[in-house]
């Protein structure tokens, strides 16, 4: 809903009751889902796609060049692409909005939470190194993650 009106249908009503009021409720549900379940997925994935080159001002071909330098995994853990849409996401630094890098969904969300704090990551990953009751062979799964093998 932007500016109280729904952008799927053009519904308009102030965003204080859209928020609040069980019509906006219903009609999310009902309208939307239905109407969603009829897109399909490839058409979903591609509609996001352009979404988010347009928001970073990137052209198809940057984005496959980005991804292309990264062997088509994430920067940060080496997955596969993974989400809703399974795909790669840009991460930007939203002080400056200057573009980072691809990374999964997961990595994405995990430094965002964090709030793209460089100490804080450093202390959450001391954190976890100092509870860890595994050693770390850098192992990987059949997705490509890390995973931890044998006993302490």
């Amino acid at each position: 809903y932007r500016n109280g009106r729904c952008r799927e249908c053009a519904q308009f009503d102030s965003r204080n009751q859209w928020a609040t009021d069980e019509k906006r409720r219903k009609h999310s549900s009902e309208y939307h889902k239905a109407k969603n379940a009829a897109i399909p997925e490839d058409v979903k994935k591609e509609r996001n796609r352009r979404i988010v080159l347009a928001r970073f001002r990137l052209t198809k071909e940057q984005f496959d060049q980005m991804q292309e330098a990264q062997n088509g995994v994430c920067a940060i853990c080496f997955g596969p692409p993974g989400g809703r849409w399974g795909v790669l996401v840009v991460d930007h630094d939203h002080a400056t909005d200057t573009i980072r890098g691809l990374l999964c969904n997961l990595c994405n969300r995990g430094i965002g939470a964090l709030r793209d704090d460089p100490e804080v990551l450093d202390r959450a990953a001391a954190y976890i190194r100092k509870y860890r009751r595994f050693t770390c062979e850098d192992e990987r799964d059949a997705d490509g993650r890390s995973i931890l093998r044998g006993r302490v």
